[in-house]
């Protein structure tokens, strides 16, 4: 009984002593991750608007929605055409975006058939 009392105070001291004795390695470790993991300083964004003009036929399509889709294929483009980010200015011209995840595109659609103007807009920091 006697050495079974003192292998088990041994094995209680060495749990609660090694344990202790591993508890800044593990928060050293765990700082250090978060750190390569999550970078403190939050990434800016820069300048990243281009802006290109590409000629179009425009379709003879009535319906606002069909004819983005319509402009938005024969662009090349992909994404979503949201109906909230659709407009038309003072001079009639039509404006409207097509989202993707990573970026926007606004597109300027005059009255009269020619140059389509499209703005690219990277949503996201890189």
């Amino acid at each position: 009984m006697a050495g079974n009392r003192k292998w088990r105070n041994f094995l209680n001291k060495f749990h609660v002593y090694g344990g202790l004795f591993t508890i800044g390695f593990l928060i050293v470790f765990s700082i250090s991750a978060f750190y390569h993991q999550h970078h403190l300083k939050f990434p800016k964004p820069g300048d990243k608007t281009s802006y290109w003009e590409q000629s179009l036929t425009m379709p003879d399509i009535p319906d606002n929605l069909e004819l983005k889709l319509a402009v938005r294929d024969s662009l090349g483009l992909f994404g979503h055409v949201p109906w909230w980010e659709d407009y038309h200015d003072s001079l009639g011209v039509h404006h409207f975006m097509i989202s993707r995840s990573g970026k926007q595109y606004w597109i300027t659609v005059p009255l009269q058939e020619g140059r389509i103007v499209k703005d690219m807009v990277k949503a996201v920091f890189s």
